[in-house]
């Protein structure tokens, strides 16, 4: 069979579009690197572009008002995945927006690709 053992990334691209999950990838300092189709339009709607780029520890440490103690304890819980200190980080927070009451589930995990 063709491609056996691999997808195209073009096929991974789109399962992750697929998906109502908002994925990013962030890289050892926290820069978005990558996500799906479902993170860059939350980004947007929160005031971003595409979110790709930016650094989503100084986004959680720049936070303010009542969303800034459950951005500190995501930002702690990334920094312990990256630093390999935990597996796996996961919280469930609320995230408002003026038209609905939202509630999210930040799970961090750590892959490693290409070195």
């Amino acid at each position: 069979m063709p491609g056996h053992g691999t997808l195209p990334s073009r096929y991974a691209i789109a399962a992750f579009d697929a998906l109502s999950a908002h994925v990013a990838i962030l890289d050892s300092t926290g820069t978005v690197d990558g996500g799906d189709r479902a993170w860059a339009n939350f980004a947007r709607e929160n005031g971003g572009s595409s979110g790709l780029g930016s650094n989503y520890l100084d986004i959680c440490a720049s936070a303010n008002g009542p969303d800034q103690d459950d951005a500190l304890t995501i930002m702690a819980g990334i920094q312990d995945v990256l630093r390999a200190d935990a597996d796996v980080f996961e919280m469930e927070y609320p995230c408002h927006s003026p038209t609905e009451q939202r509630y999210f589930v930040a799970r961090v995990t750590r892959f490693e690709q290409d070195g």
